[in-house]
């Protein structure tokens, strides 16, 4: 009677086990894997290629990354418990434009209960060489193509006025090209 009782003890113990490595397995391990395994499951997502992934701290990623149209499109990934997920994707931006100086979206949502909002854009004009808002200078960074630059706010706070565009010798930069700039 007593091996009986050890037995159903082992094979209940195997297939929590079991159980546990499956969902191991299946999980996403990366960031970027977590925005494929996501693609897969929602028809309006079209991952096409990857930009750039900045990693905001241990827990929390940026993607940015072409979609199947050629625009740009940006997803913040969360790591939980050792694997990752999407908590946000962005609308799409346009690669280029001959009418602005920059591009930017902001999109709202809520990361284990904090309501955040993501600002983030593509600057067009060569001659925009700083990008600030109320709170100080913006991250920036460089691709082979292009410069994007992204920035966390308090999506009550939050307003596009507040983003101001700046030359290298310092001077402010209205976001719309002027006739006689436009190519």
């Amino acid at each position: 009677m007593l091996w009986k009782k050890t037995y159903t003890y082992f094979i209940a113990i195997v297939l929590f086990i079991g159980s546990l490595l499956l969902l191991w397995c299946v999980q996403p391990k990366t960031p970027l894997r977590a925005l494929e395994k996501y693609a897969e499951n929602v028809a309006t997502l079209r991952y096409s290629t990857m930009i750039k992934t900045i990693d905001i701290d241990s827990e929390e990623s940026l993607l940015f990354y072409f979609n199947d149209n050629q625009n740009l499109d940006c997803a913040v990934i969360r790591k939980r418990f050792g694997f990752y997920k999407v908590v946000n994707i962005s609308a799409e931006l346009a690669r280029d434009s001959s009418t602005l100086r920059v591009g930017m979206f902001g999109s709202g949502f809520v990361d284990n209960g904090i309501n955040k909002a993501l600002i983030w854009g593509i600057i067009y004009d060569t001659s925009v060489k700083k990008v600030t808002n109320d709170n100080g200078e913006i991250s920036r960074f460089s691709t082979p193509d292009f410069d994007m630059f992204y920035s966390f706010n308090n999506p009550l706070e939050f307003e596009f006025g507040s983003y101001h565009f700046y030359d290298a010798l310092g001077n402010e930069l209205p976001l719309a090209l002027a006739d006689d700039e436009m190519p």
